[in-house]
């Protein structure tokens, strides 16, 4: 019945559904569903979406206790019935055409694994959001992929879904890690599709430094063999991690012994 389900997670972000469902509401294909996934949310999100299910019945609203932001993702998607997935955040919107030209775009070539396109800043920026040329290599060290790509479902199945255990932002970039390999193509829409909401107190503003540097010392633990395949040896892998860890404490420190030392922690360590 559906070519895609849109999931929407929604966490006391009930003001922002009317921009993210009327972006949906306003595409220029029809076939599409939505599940409003609410995350616990104490605000009137409830009443929001439940105006938009009683007025078109392609939306769909799940109440669950709050869980993050990567169980609520797992659980609109495990519910959706259509082939392609498009995750869209509560507070950002998309462009009219977005849906219409992925789909087209994976049926005229099949081998396609994902597709996005240029981005859009707006809310307390309003500026064009250079995410520059796709790169696998690049994608392992920084994220260059906004979290509202469209995928298949079973891609999402294969590699089983977004990490539940990563609660503090980045959960997207650690999916496209884990379920493109280098062989991968990716597909960029070359206009602008996503529009990325700035709020002063979103979740990756209020993530400190140091928590983003667990998180990538945890993907880069998770996917060792993805990165030692790309930087073919322990020490150029790890030397580019620590490149990307540098460069957000945003100092220069020279590579040395003591540094190689640590490499092995990442080896060995379980949890951050």
């Amino acid at each position: 019945m559906y070519t895609i389900s849109v999931v929407v997670p929604c966490f006391n972000q009930g003001e922002y559904l009317y921009d993210s469902i009327g972006s949906l509401l306003v595409q220029n294909i029809t076939s599409w569903e939505c599940i409003i996934v609410d995350d616990g949310s104490t605000d009137n999100t409830n009443k929001i979406a439940s105006e938009f299910v009683q007025k078109d019945d392609r939306i769909k609203y799940v109440y669950k206790k709050n869980g993050g932001l990567s169980l609520a993702r797992n659980t609109g998607i495990n519910l959706a019935s259509a082939e392609f997935i498009l995750p869209l955040d509560a507070d950002d919107k998309i462009a009219p055409n977005y849906l219409s030209s992925a789909l087209l775009i994976f049926s005229e070539q099949p081998d396609v694994k994902l597709v996005y396109g240029n981005a859009y800043r707006f809310g307390d920026e309003n500026c064009f959001w250079d995410l520059g040329k796709y790169s696998y290599e690049k994608l392992l060290l920084e994220n260059q992929i906004f979290c509202s790509a469209i995928f298949k479902k079973e891609d999402w199945i294969e590699c089983g879904g977004y990490d539940e255990s990563i609660r503090v932002g980045w959960e997207d970039w650690e999916f496209w890690i884990n379920m493109l390999s280098k062989e991968d193509i990716v597909y960029k829409i070359d206009e602008i599709v996503f529009y990325y909401r700035i709020r002063k107190n979103s979740m990756l503003r209020e993530t400190s430094h140091e928590k983003y540097l667990n998180v990538l010392r945890y993907i880069f633990h998770k996917h060792w063999d993805k990165y030692i395949d790309i930087f073919k040896d322990p020490l150029t892998a790890y030397s580019k991690v620590r490149q990307l860890e540098n460069q957000q404490r945003k100092i220069s420190v020279s590579f040395s012994k003591k540094y190689f030392l640590k490499f092995k922690n990442y080896l060995t360590l379980k949890t951050f």
